[in-house]
């Protein structure tokens, strides 16, 4: 398994992944759930922190913005999660685009100038 599938799975098993201002990698989620993944998430550390903070966190920070106003649910996260993984720039460019309509009133309605963003 790569370290995008074991990012994926992690995160489709309930577990949070975080890199802490220190550069460390911070995991959270239920203790037996944890203990399952601790040993595959330590041999891959140093793979997985880049991973989270290439763009992945703000991937979370958009997500967790628009999932409560649209009504998004898990199954919705771990469609955009496979798409960003395969297709980052652009599923960025997406939710940023979604942000600014959410932001500004539109409720998901996209203007041109909402990809400017």
């Amino acid at each position: 398994m790569d370290v995008i599938e074991l990012v994926q799975q992690v995160r489709a098993d309930g577990l949070h992944l975080h890199v802490l201002p220190n550069g460390n990698l911070k995991v959270s989620g239920l203790e037996p759930t944890c203990e399952k993944w601790l040993e595959q998430i330590k041999a891959n550390k140093l793979h997985i922190i880049p991973l989270l903070t290439e763009g992945l966190q703000e991937f979370e920070d958009l997500f967790r913005f628009i999932s409560p106003l649209a009504k998004w649910n898990e199954k919705d996260y771990q469609a955009w999660l496979i798409d960003y993984m395969s297709t980052p720039d652009e599923v960025l460019r997406c939710l940023r685009a979604l942000r600014c309509s959410w932001k500004e009133g539109r409720y998901g309605y996209l203007l041109s100038s909402d990809w400017m963003h």
